[in-house]
């Protein structure tokens, strides 16, 4: 396996007294995009030797590999390592099994943060009695298009009462996204499921939560995530994520919320509102359901284009549809599983 980086045995942590931070980078071909996550990782307000930077690189054939390399060489805290199996769980059980912190952060190559990221983060768990702590999850584009499909990853519209994406008080929550962790937590919890393609990191948080209590959600804590370029990048993203969603209700019934049923409901009316009516179902109240979901569609994308640019209007709309009826869809058809009979052998 490779493990490169003069960071492999990089000295005795905490030397300044503050608490060691292991970063846990999984990626795979983030080309363009790990520079600037290793960059605002590398330039922290908190102390060069309380944290070091694992990165789990999956096989990447654009180049990151190589720039991740050049990097290990340069920086003693940095170190570039092989993940087998390529998915991102799998690097980040690789890397929080081998952290040396008495923190650790799951991070991704697609993400960035502020300077003062570590620093926030440890004074909360310095401070406070929570499993984890994070911020802000701030979606952003490239282009015209991903910018309008990146405000609508951050309106309550769009996500629900997923608050880390636009939460401005200090709060206690269910799930935070590139949390830092205690590695006491994360040694007391089994490992993230590597055989869920999308939300591992939500089922893992749900672990968490229910053995440890709610986690800590600062505005002040900022994360920056690209957001996806295209509808058809973000149609598959949403499906995905909302088929693997049964398979972790599956596993964890009482983790169902309302942010995951109104997709379904959404998605199930359009796909047998024909057969509804032929069962019975008044045609009147169906488009009422078609109506007001149109108005809050209508007047969410609105009220963002118009704070940010008119001309997003349209894509916001098509965004927002995508969104909740892509990830219905999945969480429909993956219902489906629900019904399996295993063969007998």
């Amino acid at each position: 396996m490779l493990n490169v980086g003069i960071g492999a045995g990089y000295g005795e942590p905490t030397s300044s007294k503050r608490p060691f931070v292991t970063v846990v980078i999984a990626l795979l071909n983030e080309k363009g995009y790990i520079e600037k996550c290793l960059d605002s990782l590398l330039n922290q307000t908190y102390p060069d030797d309380c944290y070091e930077i694992l990165c789990y690189d999956g096989g990447s054939t654009d180049g990151s590999k190589e720039y991740l390399l050049q990097i290990a060489q340069q920086y003693p805290r940095v170190q570039l390592i092989d993940n087998p199996r390529k998915v991102a769980a799998a690097g980040w059980n690789l890397g929080f099994k081998k952290a040396r912190g008495e923190y650790v952060v799951m991070m991704g190559g697609h993400a960035y943060v502020e300077a003062d990221f570590l620093e926030k983060n440890v004074s909360i768990l310095e401070a406070e009695d929570t499993p984890c702590a994070g911020g802000i999850v701030q979606a952003i584009g490239e282009d015209f298009k991903s910018k309008a499909i990146a405000s609508a990853f951050n309106h309550p519209f769009g996500v629900g009462n997923a608050r880390y994406r636009y939460a401005r008080e200090k709060c206690r929550v269910e799930t935070i996204n590139f949390g830092t962790y205690r590695k006491s937590v994360v040694d007391a919890v089994p490992p993230i499921n590597e055989e869920i393609k999308r939300g591992e990191d939500w089922e893992y948080n749900y672990q968490i939560v229910r053995k440890f209590g709610k986690m800590v959600f600062s505005p002040d804590i900022r994360v920056y995530y690209f957001s996806r370029a295209t509808f058809k990048n973000l149609w598959r993203r949403q499906f995905d994520a909302g088929f693997y969603k049964l398979d972790i209700i599956r596993k964890y019934p009482s983790s169902l919320l309302l942010r995951h049923l109104v997709p379904f409901l959404f998605a199930a009316a359009a796909l047998l509102g024909p057969l509804l009516i032929l069962l019975g179902l008044p045609p009147l109240l169906l488009a009422g359901f078609w109506g007001i979901y149109l108005a809050g569609n209508l007047g969410a994308a609105l009220r963002v284009a118009w704070r940010q640019d008119i001309r997003y209007f349209p894509y916001l709309v098509w965004a927002f549809f995508v969104m909740h009826f892509a990830y219905g869809l999945g969480f429909f058809l993956g219902t489906l599983t629900l019904f399996k009979v295993k063969k007998l052998k």
